[in-house]
């Protein structure tokens, strides 16, 4: 039961909406101070919509079903909002699109075009649509895009995001052999987990700079959350449960938005 949820979540890209949206009401409340109900429910369905899209398959056809409820939900949440940021809407649906690019004849010719098909632009592609989605927008719909915290937190979320991404090459080497030129394929495991690790490193750097972090609770309960995060890194295999390690590594977002949720909250 527990294994056929788990399942279901992970290739319904329900679990990495629900991160998407713990990392936006996160965001909020560090550059705003306080939770918008629509902004979140927003980008839960830009994220679920844009995350079906890429993971489509015939072999789980109800995603379609859930694609069109995600994207109806999209809509109602942007007239919701009085369509305030759709530019930010309208260019991550175009990193959704251009990172779905991957026909072979079409990624050799403008090979630097397609980041799903380049080493290094497509983990940092992922963190940067995130940070774009998750922080930049909510900062921009409190007109507090051009404060400090709110670079601290865009730069924050985008190597931490970008981390996990590298996380998510090294679980799918085995399948992405022959197919996508990810960075654990032309490095290696090792030198792809250092590289994950030091991007969650400067990650905490730059989230502990943030005025309203500076707490002794809120701290430990973040620095005890990234370190399990690294321990995760070292944990991930191409040779372990896919469905586990997806689990994990989506599950990193909500699990350490909602502690500093949580700790933000009761201090």
């Amino acid at each position: 039961m527990i294994a056929a949820t788990v399942r279901i979540l992970n290739n319904s890209s329900t679990f990495v909406a629900i991160g998407a949206a713990a990392q936006t009401l996160e965001s909020l409340l560090l550059i705003n101070g306080s939770p918008n109900f629509w902004i979140v429910l927003q980008v839960f369905f830009f994220t679920w919509s844009a995350y079906l899209f890429l993971r489509r398959s015939a072999k789980y056809r109800y995603n379609t079903y859930l694609l069109f409820i995600a994207i109806v939900g999209s809509l109602i949440c942007l007239v919701q909002t009085g369509f305030d940021g759709w530019p930010i809407w309208l260019f991550g649906g175009l990193l959704v699109l251009i990172y779905n690019i991957s026909d072979s004849t079409f990624a050799s010719k403008w090979w630097a075009l397609v980041p799903r098909q380049s080493t290094l632009i497509k983990p940092a592609a992922v963190g940067f649509a995130w940070a774009l989605t998750t922080t930049a927008l909510p900062a921009f719909l409190c007109n507090q895009l051009h404060e400090t915290t709110t670079y601290l937190l865009i730069a924050s979320n985008f190597l931490f995001i970008t981390g996990l991404a590298i996380c998510e090459d090294i679980s799918d080497q085995t399948s992405d052999l022959g197919h996508i030129k990810t960075l654990p394929i032309t490095i290696g495991l090792k030198a792809s987990k250092v590289i994950a690790i030091v991007h969650f490193v400067l990650s905490a750097i730059l989230f502990l700079s943030i005025s309203k972090v500076q707490n002794g609770t809120l701290l430990a309960g973040y620095l005890i959350g990234m370190s399990l995060i690294c321990a995760m890194v070292i944990w991930i295999s191409p040779k372990r449960n896919k469905q586990m390690q997806a689990l994990l590594i989506d599950g990193s977002i909500t699990a350490l938005a909602g502690i500093v949720i949580l700790l933000l909250h009761f201090n």
